[in-house]
């Protein structure tokens, strides 16, 4: 589902429709939890290069699936970021 905050939703309903017909409504993931029915599409490569619209780059997933995946994707980021140095080192003043 696209986001309802006022953001510019990644994937039009136009759009949506036409990768879950392509991928016969079936998740694409079928992780642990996939419930098998595709209701949402999800963008297989998020760095936002040149193919980040193309229809290649996105794929029919069940919501539990997406869910997963977008949860293992901030992980990772987080991670990296982490290795970088670029959180906070020192606590909150609020929080001591």
């Amino acid at each position: 589902m696209a986001w309802e905050n006022g953001n510019k939703p990644h994937t039009t309903s136009k759009e949506r429709e036409r990768i879950l017909s392509r991928d016969d409504y079936r998740c694409q993931i079928s992780g642990p939890r996939c419930t098998g029915v595709a209701t949402e599409v999800d963008h297989i490569d998020n760095s936002r290069n040149s193919n980040y619209w193309r229809d290649a780059n996105k794929r029919a997933v069940c919501s539990a699936c997406h869910k997963a995946e977008t949860q293992r994707e901030a992980a990772e980021a987080r991670a990296v970021r982490k290795a970088r140095g670029l959180f906070p080192v020192e606590r909150h003043p609020g929080l001591v």
